[in-house]
């Protein structure tokens, strides 16, 4: 039984590890390459300055993303980033760092966007056109906008977008791990006044920066693995206090 055990354990941490190894992981941080930022209306968002079919982003300092083949993405690196509609759905190459010299990656790592936004809390007001000038009061344009418009205090105002997706491992594309954080910014403007703009038709400018965590998700084979060797080892710790 003692073998069936250890035999059991080590299955176990074997298939976490190769798991781990050829999956992506760690923290990622960008911001808009030099003289852009991000450009938001009623329906779109556009990401400024243009690259592509959308804008261009640098990893930022505290970036460190590892996968397998010693392939590693660390700060200084360049990227594109596609533009975005409000309610729009999957989009497969979202941000996209492509090879290079140090400390770029040595081959293209891709990340796909699952989805982005959610229901803004409406703390303190009835929404953006509302809002009271309390600091820490959040709000939304409206039910089905992704952003969230926090007051924070002198006539400016904190606004986030959240966003979550897959990467694969360039090296082995089977293998997904999953990213999730923020986009944020600040902009001299209250949380009304912004509304304002973006409900008349107009839009707002500002430069943007976002945080990220890249973490794995074992597969449903290899966690139920996992989950078996868990319960042999619980099994056998129980019947050890019996016998005590």
């Amino acid at each position: 039984m003692k073998r069936i055990l250890w035999f059991a354990a080590i299955a176990s941490v074997s298939l976490l590890v190769q798991t781990v190894s050829a999956s992506v992981i760690g923290n990622m941080n960008e911001a808009n390459c030099g003289g852009g930022g991000v450009k938001v209306d009623a329906s779109t968002i556009t990401w400024l300055p243009p690259a592509g079919l959308g804008g261009c982003i640098d990893s930022g300092v505290g970036t460190s993303l590892t996968w397998s083949g010693a392939g590693s993405l660390g700060a200084g690196a360049t990227g594109t980033i596609l533009n975005l509609t409000v309610g729009g759905g999957i989009v497969t190459g979202f941000m996209v760092f492509t090879g290079g010299a140090s400390p770029q990656p040595t081959q293209t790592i891709s990340f796909t966007l699952d989805s982005f936004g959610s229901a803004a809390p409406l703390t303190g007001s009835a929404g953006c056109a509302t809002a009271t000038a309390n600091v820490g009061d959040s709000c939304s344009f409206d039910s089905t906008s992704p952003f969230i418009l926090t007051n924070v205090g002198g006539g400016e105002t904190s606004v986030s977008l959240v966003a979550d997706g897959s990467v694969a491992d360039p090296n082995a594309l089977s293998q997904i791990s999953y990213w999730s954080g923020s986009f944020s910014t600040q902009i001299n403007q209250t949380p009304t006044a912004i509304y304002n703009a973006i409900i008349g038709g107009g839009s707002i400018t500002s430069t943007q920066s976002a945080q990220f965590n890249v973490a794995v998700i074992p597969e449903p084979g290899t966690a139920a693995m996992l989950l078996i060797g868990g319960f042999l080892l619980a099994s056998s710790a129980r019947k050890r206090k019996r016998n005590m």
